[in-house]
C-alpha cells in the first residue's frame, strides 16, 4: 500500500513538473520577440529605458514609399526626434512578418519593440510628424 502511495506521489510530482517545465518554455518563446532588435536576435544587454523605433517598410518601386523616405529623411533633419531610430525595412524582411506588415508604405511606431501605432500611405512631411508626435513621447 505504502508503494502504491509513493508512485502515484512520484508520478504526479514528475506530472507537474513535465508541466512546469513545458510552460517555462512557452513562456520563453512567446517573450523573445518582445526583447528581440530588428534582426529578430536577443539583444547583447537590456535596457529598461523606453525606446522608440519607427519602421518604414519599403518597396524600391513604390512611388508612395520613396515620397514617405523624403518626409521621414526630412523630419529626421529637423532633430525632433533624436530619441527614436528611424529604420527602413525591405518587404521581404523577417520583420514584415513578424508585424504582420501587408503592405509597402506602411510606418510602425514601436515602444520598447512592440507596436504602438501604425500608418499606411502617409506621405506628407505634416501628416507623418503628427503622426510621430501623437504617439511618441518625447
Amino acid at each position: 500500500m505504502k508503494n502504491t502511495l509513493k508512485n502515484k506521489i512520484n508520478k504526479s510530482l514528475l506530472h507537474r513538473l513535465v508541466i512546469l517545465g513545458v510552460l517555462c518554455v512557452m513562456l520563453f518563446i512567446l517573450a523573445t520577440p518582445l526583447f528581440a532588435n530588428s534582426t529578430g536576435r536577443m539583444p547583447e544587454r537590456l535596457s529598461l529605458e523606453t525606446h522608440y523605433d519607427v519602421v518604414h517598410f519599403y518597396s524600391y518601386w513604390c512611388s508612395t514609399c520613396r515620397k514617405q523616405q523624403q518626409s521621414l529623411d526630412m523630419i529626421q533633419k529637423k532633430g525632433m526626434f533624436d530619441h527614436v531610430q528611424f529604420k527602413t525595412v525591405s518587404m521581404s524582411s523577417d520583420l514584415r512578418k513578424m508585424y504582420n506588415v501587408q503592405h509597402q508604405s506602411t510606418i510602425l511606431i514601436l515602444r520598447n519593440n512592440v507596436e504602438v501605432a501604425r500608418a499606411l500611405g502617409i506621405t506628407s512631411e505634416k501628416q507623418i510628424q503628427d503622426f510621430l508626435e501623437e504617439n511618441v513621447v518625447k
